[in-house]
């Protein structure tokens, strides 16, 4: 749907009177840039839903609003799936994951401005989850990030966190202060191997003959057949653990060409 400039300006104009303390005339061209763009935001809002919430007369002002209403949703489904998270929370001594989700996220609920800024995240994530989505921003961000750390919570609880932590030992010197990768990817590497080599995957524990029974398993295959292996372990995993469906297996390229490095 296309705006016209007389009502984005219009529309800028009330924000400004309504939510600012000083005449439009003193709102620096900054200030106004970041105003418009969580207009912007907030109107676009209405466009990402399955269910069709626009027509072709549907003033601006309207569809605004309606985003403004459904950022605020997002905000408190993020927050219930944060506290949900911090339920018998785990983080393994790993400095970053920590200081990530439970020192830092609480800054966004706090801080997250929804009429001035929407479109801000404020916070750096500097926790990976499998599944970065650059593209995505302010609180859309956050509640995709949040969901995607539920669900890798909830894979990571399938393991004795001694077991976890041993992995982690393993794979960087000094984990505690020194992991900044993904700790599920570190697991799941881990679990696949057990799988292909027929040991406990509960345990997390392989040898160097289990490591050389690995690249045997991927030794002739090429590319697709490699990926296309990949995609039936983790399929295997995610009905015998009964995780969200799809959400391993969408990793396995990536697992792929990280597998044997």
């Amino acid at each position: 749907m296309e705006y016209s400039e007389e009502e984005l300006l219009e529309l800028l104009n009330q924000v400004i009177h309504k939510n600012v303390s000083y005449e439009s005339t003193s709102v620096t061209y900054e200030k106004a840039q970041v105003l418009m763009d969580g207009i912007l935001y907030h109107v676009e809002e209405c466009f990402t839903e399955k269910e069709k919430l626009w027509t072709k007369t549907t003033p601006l002002e309207v569809l605004y609003h309606q985003g403004i209403e459904m950022t605020k949703e997002k905000v408190y489904q993020a927050k219930e799936i944060y506290l949900k998270v911090l339920e018998d929370f785990q983080d393994y001594h790993v400095r970053n994951y920590r200081d990530t989700v439970v020192k830092g996220m609480p800054g966004f609920f706090v801080r997250y401005d929804l009429i001035y800024e929407p479109q801000n995240h404020i916070l750096t994530l500097d926790y990976p989850v499998l599944f970065p989505t650059q593209e995505k921003r302010g609180v859309d961000l956050i509640l995709d990030y949040m969901e995607n750390i539920q669900i890798e919570k909830e894979f990571l609880e399938h393991f004795p966190p001694e077991a976890v932590m041993q992995v982690l030992e393993e794979t960087v010197r000094d984990y505690k202060n020194n992991y900044m990768d993904n700790i599920t990817y570190a697991v799941l590497r881990q679990a696949l191997f057990c799988m292909i080599a027929g040991k406990s995957v509960e345990a997390l524990q392989i040898t160097e003959g289990d490591k050389e029974e690995v690249q045997e398993f991927f030794l002739e295959d090429g590319k697709e057949k490699g990926i296309f292996k990949a995609v039936k372990l983790l399929e295997i995993m995610e009905q015998r653990m009964s995780l969200k469906e799809g959400y391993f297996t969408s990793y396995a390229p990536e697992f792929y060409f990280r597998l044997l490095s």
